[in-house]
């Protein structure tokens, strides 16, 4: 297994990736849980992750949210970012 592997296999954190159609709402999403505002429309936001704490069961649960653009050209990169991915929720 390679460096990037064991790191990811064993980080901690749950992944979690959005994918979407184009301006269905993904980034209004993640902003208005994190901070209860909306995002900025002027500062571009394909492939940002987003890092928290949620409580499960009385456990705070490390989690990170990837924003994955469904567009076709970003077909073969979008692929690569759903590895370690515990779910995947589409928009």
């Amino acid at each position: 297994m390679s460096n990037y592997h064991e790191i990811m296999a064993n980080d901690p954190r749950k992944k979690i990736v959005l994918v979407g159609d184009e301006k269905c709402g993904k980034i209004g999403l993640i902003f208005n849980y994190f901070s209860g505002a909306l995002p900025n429309p002027n500062e571009p936001q394909i492939y940002k992750e987003y890092s928290t704490e949620i409580e499960v069961e009385c456990q705070k649960v490390p989690i990170v949210l990837w924003i994955v653009p469904a567009q076709e050209h970003y077909s073969l990169t979008r692929v690569t970012t759903y590895e370690y991915s515990k779910p995947l929720l589409c928009i």
